[in-house]
């Protein structure tokens, strides 16, 4: 089984954190407030444009003993809210985030100079404002409908925005990406993300979304892109042009329904979340068709699962993943984890 808690960025930090869990069956633990979409970075960092569309991310809530300095989470988060009007998110592995305005325009952050890593790669703090990309190719000027991803800084060098991969659907369902290449500047006292003459470049897929599968290999940081047509086929990027996955079977042998939604290394099928095990480039693990996927959770009768957000490990900044996160129709925020925390409440997921 698929391990799904994690004592989140604070523990990678080093700090002491009492475990005042066990594990258990996976179980759907409920985040305060009502959100539309939701990304999350591999420090367990999430970030949602909420039902007005504000954009906020979240920090663990930690409860510490005066006395004995020992904290404890409890699984939730307390939510912070930044600048401006959002329709999607998309958030790298290295907590890097852009925002697409319901407008389609593409926004990206904008730091004050003085603005320092830690090691939860907290830059919220150094924001100033978002800052506005301009597309140089007339025929696709924004990502005005659709989910989009951002890659991580595969340099290891955090929010500079150095070595990015971009992808967005676009209005008329087309997987497209930016080109040239991301790269850092600090021009007017602030540190922002500066692109060079940007424009969209069709990949050749239709999709209704799109996510980035990672894995490693030491240090060494891999992404592919995924889609999820509107017929619920999956399909990956190859430099060949897209091609097919095949959707897993339960495990009596029948067959799955359309998949739903996509990020990375899962898929939502109905009400029921699968974990891909093979390779990013669809290697298979076990060498038979249909059954490189773990069953591992699903929503209930009262949680119907529309959105699911995950990120993998990024070793480059000794970030280990996150838990597992979902929205669902009534627009409820939740993670899923083998973690049962002290006192929280708790929704079993069955989901067939």
């Amino acid at each position: 089984m698929k391990h799904l808690g994690t004592l989140g960025p604070l523990a990678a930090a080093g700090l002491l954190l009492a475990a005042s869990s066990a594990h258990a069956d996976p179980v759907w633990i409920q985040q305060p407030g009502l959100a539309v979409d939701i990304g999350v970075a591999a420090n367990d960092i999430p970030w949602v444009v909420d039902i007005n569309g504000n954009v906020q991310y979240g920090i663990n809530n930690l409860n510490c003993d005066s006395h004995s300095g020992i904290c404890t989470q409890d699984g939730t988060v307390t939510w912070h809210m930044t600048a401006g009007t959002a329709s999607h998110v998309a958030v790298s592995l290295d907590n890097d985030v852009y925002m697409s305005a319901p407008n389609g325009e593409v926004w990206m952050p904008q730091l004050w100079g003085t603005a320092t890593n830690d090691n939860d790669n907290n830059w919220m703090k150094d924001f100033d404002q978002w800052y506005g990309l301009v597309f140089y190719n007339s025929s696709h000027q924004t990502a005005s409908t659709g989910q989009f991803v951002l890659g991580a800084d595969s340099s290891g060098s955090l929010y500079t925005g150095l070595n990015r991969s971009l992808f967005g659907i676009l209005s008329d369902s087309s997987v497209q990406k930016i080109v040239p290449g991301i790269y850092g500047c600090s021009p007017g006292g602030h540190v922002e993300f500066c692109i060079q003459n940007p424009y969209w470049q069709d990949t050749g897929g239709i999709a209704v979304d799109v996510a980035l599968f990672s894995e490693t290999s030491g240090s060494v940081l891999t992404q592919t892109p995924w889609a999820v047509t509107s017929g619920g086929d999956l399909y990956f990027d190859t430099p060949g042009g897209w091609s097919a996955v095949e959707r897993p079977t339960w495990s009596g042998g029948g067959a799955v329904g359309p998949i739903r939604w996509a990020t990375d290394s899962w898929i939502l099928a109905g009400n029921w979340i699968w974990h891909w095990n093979g390779g990013v480039n669809a290697e298979r693990k076990t060498g038979v068709p249909h059954t490189d996927y773990d069953e591992v959770i699903g929503g209930t009768a009262s949680m119907q699962i529309k959105e699911i957000a995950f990120a993998g490990p990024y070793p480059a900044a000794n970030m280990p993943g996150s838990r597992l996160w979902a929205i669902d129709t009534q627009n409820r925020i939740w993670t899923a984890t083998d973690i049962v925390y002290t006192g929280q409440s708790t929704n079993g997921g069955n989901g067939k």
